[in-house]
């Protein structure tokens, strides 16, 4: 039941659907939507600066669509599509859908079936791959201390997508946080709720490898790196005043992504540009610091002696392990 006895088949509900570029997967992704089983939703795109033809796309197929609504803006990332849509929308309740996936045609229903005023609900995550599919199978329920366990340890994957949110409950995204942003936007809302629990319906994640960027390899590393440094220091700032303490297992992700990060790098040339960075230095000698198995620690110190060889040989061994193991 929602506020004032009214049932939430009555509620309105407003879903938005960031685009950018998107011309491959977009309609598939609004016809998702459209064949909801629950009809009392508005559909809310916002183009954000695709330079390619996902605006004209939507725009022909889905012009005698009476709820759902175009909206085009100057290219601002998914965060600012994201506060544009939650700006524009008129739903009590907000279901985020991104550009590339699709969702069981029930979802909305059962989301709405489910929800309380104390409580955050969410579909099931069915990521796919281009040959392989994987379920995530979380619990039915969670309090809200094993909520933030699980992300902070990547048990729960810290993605905005497929939950039903109150509108008057949400913080809008930090647009300056360029990475984890979904994570940060979560931590924000949990604030508002004491459990989250989840449906049997799927939000269907769909791993696409053809998105690309023109960026050099080792710039984009640079910035994924400080942008995830800021990222973490904003969840520990959130965590902290929810009154949780997840410091070490902060630093052990920080270990995580960062070593991720690193291991991208192919050449002596982007090494040493990297660890030439003053600001990234700070930030591998301030994580090398944290708790850690005895992998990163290893990794660490060869980080520290600034050999690019040594470094590029631990990158070319730690691949080939990894895609043994991956099989």
């Amino acid at each position: 039941m929602g506020k004032c006895g009214k049932k939430m088949s009555e509620e309105f509900v407003s879903v938005i659907i960031p685009a950018y570029n998107s011309k491959d997967t977009i309609t598939n992704c609004i016809d998702s939507v459209i064949n909801q089983t629950y009809k009392n939703i508005e559909i809310i795109v916002i183009d954000d600066g695709s330079t390619d033809d996902t605006y004209n796309i939507i725009n022909e197929k889905y012009k005698n669509t009476k709820n759902l609504t175009i909206y085009c803006k100057k290219n601002g990332g998914v965060s600012s599509a994201r506060n544009y849509g939650i700006k524009k929308s008129k739903g009590k309740w907000i279901v985020f859908v991104d550009a590339d996936d699709t969702i069981d045609k029930n979802l909305i229903s059962k989301l709405t079936d489910m929800i309380d005023n104390n409580t955050l609900v969410g579909a099931t995550l069915r990521k796919i791959y281009a040959n392989k599919l994987i379920t995530l199978n979380y619990k039915a329920e969670y309090s809200i201390l094993d909520f933030v366990s699980g992300l902070v340890k990547s048990n729960i994957f810290g993605g905005c997508i497929g939950y039903l949110f109150e509108k008057e409950k949400i913080h809008l995204f930090d647009e300056d946080t360029m990475y984890m942003e979904d994570t940060v936007f979560l931590l924000s809302y949990l604030k508002n709720v004491n459990k989250v629990k989840y449906t049997d319906s799927t939000y269907n994640y769909i791993y696409n490898e053809s998105s690309i960027t023109n960026e050099r390899r080792i710039t984009k590393i640079k910035k994924n790196i400080k942008n995830m440094n800021y990222s973490l220091n904003l969840i520990n700032n959130i965590i902290t005043e929810m009154k949780m303490d997840y410091y070490k297992e902060l630093k052990t992700k920080s270990a995580i992504l960062l070593e991720s990060e690193i291991s991208k790098i192919n050449n002596k040339t982007d090494i040493k540009e990297l660890i030439k960075d003053y600001e990234i230095e700070k930030i591998i000698k301030d994580v090398s610091n944290g708790n850690m198995n005895i992998g990163y620690k290893i990794f660490y110190l060869i980080l520290k002696t600034k050999n690019e060889s040594l470094i590029l040989l631990y990158i070319k061994l730690r691949n080939k392990v990894k895609k043994i193991i991956r099989g």
